[in-house]
């Protein structure tokens, strides 16, 4: 039974997954696009790591075969033409200068090629081998070097002296950090789809635009990464190329060639990637209708993108700001996972795989905050997400504690030397530090915000939400439809009925008073014998108040369900009953509401008012089709078995009164009820 319950919400997952992404064709294409170009730019990130890691590996033979410590690293100080090249057994010192600009070798000697007419182009085509060679004379004295030999060629061999050696701990430490670039780059774009997948499924604003700037910050470090690299060819044409260096051997001789090359069309992606996700990022957030009276424009969604996820409750502004918080709050944090984790992960690289270890004094302490920071992190977050969502006050306060101690531990690191000068000389890690850094600063002081606007309604707008979605009553379960003919919008919506369902929510219906008028404009129908309402809203704002105790004339009955008919099927009908309910207290109330169009009939019930609202028990009432009415294909008849009517008063409903008996209904060109918004 558990499998099945499992299988059956996942499914049920898939269903809302897809509803969501397949709503109009921006959403499609926001999807095709994201996930499109995660796949071409991690391929091209890829060719990229295979490139360094080449590289990586020849560096890595040359310095393990001349036998250099560990511990030792290089310090490179200058620009082109004033370069100055540190070898250091510590940090920040005691360091050697190996290479000075304008200086030539003495008294060692010279690296040299034989068969190599090439540079060293090898790596990509056979395997080398790196043999220690000591007593190689030069006068009286004797020096040590590194043979490099190709196996599958006999005859091909290369001399690089110590001095030469030395200088290619450097380009190892260079190809090392690409290597971990290029891993990195690939797990964003992994990670940019499952928020901008995110994003598409919960119609997420503010994962939307921090996609968007995620997308603008790479595509600016893509730039960048061209200019360092024609700058980086400069700086080891200098070091190892030219001649009188100790190495005055090519060893690139394809390889910024083809790195310019990957990197100019990783380049291209990103600028393309960040225009077509600020022009789609914009038809999600702002519809632009076209009012054209000769064609028929389809809208981006019915109103703003930002609105969607208030469709099914029709949240009032405050709750929406509210929410829109609660949601920068989430997108900080999710973004944060991926930041601190790469952060993290580049310093741990170097803690643990590089020399680095060996001149750390506190490496022990580095790694327990690395291990526990990683650690605490998913339920930092989850923390985070629960406390905001639930109004826990204590538990936000306990992730306000913990983000202070993340804060904490990231400030703490530059305590040690060997990490600032991470820091200063290596761009990458230094921009994920302050990446990092500054979004634990943006959670905290929205989650201070969002605890100050506890109480006031999100709460139960979010339980209601999550109520509703378990029962299949949510946005992505309409198929909604709207267009534009001149002036006139006409619409029409497909729901599945709601079963009976059970939920709790917020406080109590302060609005409401038992025994009272309804806010809508209601009648009672003696064919269905129950308490009928019909409204038919505009654009305008207009309030109104009406009673549920008049009855309708067979006159009436045919104004509601037959002249009023637009022929083309196109409008709908939304008729709401006040019902009272066996409640703990007399005075709460639930609507009923049926949505009536293009064929279709269902009835579901929902809480009125849940931001002022109680605890609130919803009980699901069966729908039993009684026949068809004129136009058959516009509109049928519903009966619903429910129980005991009793009108109530209810404040804050917007629109336009029904019109007088007689006269025909104005088309349906927007509906607002406490939870749904139907335009």
């Amino acid at each position: 039974m558990t499998v099945f319950t499992g299988f059956s919400y996942l499914q049920s997952c898939a269903r809302l997954a897809h509803a969501h992404i397949s709503l109009n064709r921006t959403t499609r294409a926001f999807f095709a696009f994201s996930l499109a170009y995660c796949l071409a730019q991690s391929v091209l990130q890829g060719f990229t790591y295979a490139l360094d890691a080449e590289y990586a590996s020849f560096a890595k033979g040359v310095t393990s075969a001349a036998g250099m410590p560990a511990r030792n690293v290089t310090d490179l100080h200058g620009v082109p033409g004033q370069l100055r090249l540190e070898m250091c057994s510590d940090l920040p010192g005691p360091c050697e200068d190996i290479f000075r600009s304008g200086e030539e070798s003495e008294d060692m000697v010279e690296s040299h090629s034989n068969g190599f007419t090439s540079g060293l182009d090898l790596p990509r085509h056979q395997p080398l081998t790196f043999v220690p060679m000591f007593g190689v004379g030069i006068g009286n004295g004797t020096t040590t070097g590194v043979q490099i030999m190709a196996l599958n060629e006999p005859g091909i061999e290369l001399f690089l002296n110590e001095r030469c050696a030395q200088m290619v701990v450097y380009l190892k430490q260079h190809m090392e950090h690409a290597q971990a670039e290029d891993l990195a780059l690939v797990f964003l774009q992994l990670w940019l789809l499952a928020i901008s997948l995110f994003a598409l499924l919960k119609d997420s604003v503010p994962h939307t635009l921090g996609v968007l700037s995620a997308r603008a910050l790479v595509a600016s470090w893509s730039a960048y990464a061209v200019w360092r690299t024609q700058h980086q060819r400069d700086i080891f044409r200098e070091l190892l190329v030219a001649p009188g260096t100790p190495c005055a051997i090519d060893f690139f001789p394809s390889y910024f060639t083809t790195r310019i090359g990957y990197e100019i069309g990783d380049l291209v992606l990103t600028i393309s990637a960040l225009v077509i996700a600020a022009c789609l990022s914009w038809r999600l957030l702002k519809v632009l209708p076209t009012r054209t009276a000769a064609r028929r424009v389809t809208l981006t969604h019915e109103q703003l993108y930002n609105e969607q996820t208030f469709k099914c409750l029709g949240a009032p502004k405050p709750i929406m700001r509210i929410n829109k918080l609660f949601m920068a709050v989430l997108a900080s944090l999710q973004l944060e996972v991926f930041v601190q984790v790469t952060g993290m992960g580049l310093w741990a690289d170097q803690l643990f795989n590089t020399g680095i270890k060996e001149i750390s004094e506190h490496t022990a302490l580095y790694e327990a905050l690395i291990v526990l920071s990683s650690a605490l992190l998913i339920p930092w977050i989850m923390l985070g997400w629960y406390a905001i969502r639930r109004e826990m006050k204590y538990a936000v306060l306990l992730f306000l504690f913990l983000g202070f101690v993340y804060l904490f531990a990231w400030t703490f690191m530059f305590y040690s030397s060997t990490y600032r000068w991470l820091f200063i000389t290596w761009p990458f890690l230094g921009a994920f530090t302050i990446a990092s850094i500054l979004l634990i600063v943006a959670s905290i002081i929205l989650a201070i915000v969002c605890r100050v606007h506890f109480d006031r309604g999100l709460k139960h707008y979010l339980q209601a939400e999550s109520a509703l979605a378990r029962t299949e009553f949510a946005p992505d379960n309409f198929a909604v439809e709207t267009t534009q003919r001149g002036d006139k919008q006409s619409s029409w919506v497909s729901v599945r009925t709601v079963g009976r369902v059970s939920t709790r929510l917020g406080r109590k219906l302060s609005s409401l008073t038992s025994r009272t008028a309804s806010t809508l404009t209601g009648r009672a129908s003696t064919q269905t014998g129950r308490s009928m309402a019909t409204r038919h809203s505009t654009a305008s704002d207009e309030s109104f108040k009406g009673t549920s105790e008049r009855h309708l004339s067979e006159t009436s009955t045919n104004w509601a369900f037959g002249d009023s008919i637009e022929s083309d099927g196109s409008s709908k009908w939304a008729y709401e009953s006040s019902r009272e309910w066996s409640y703990e207290d007399a005075d709460k109330a639930a609507y009923e509401l049926e949505v009536y169009g293009a064929g279709d009939a269902q009835v579901f019930h929902v809480p009125t008012l849940p931001f002022s609202a109680g605890r609130v028990d919803l009980v699901g009432a069966g729908a039993e089709m009684v026949g068809e009415v004129t136009p058959a294909h516009a509109i049928r008849a519903v009966r619903t078995y429910a129980r005991t009517v009793t009108p109530v008063e209810v404040e804050g409903y917007r629109g336009t009164p029904t019109p007088v008996e007689g006269q025909r209904a104005t088309p349906v060109e927007g509906y607002r009820v406490p939870h749904g918004n139907y335009i």
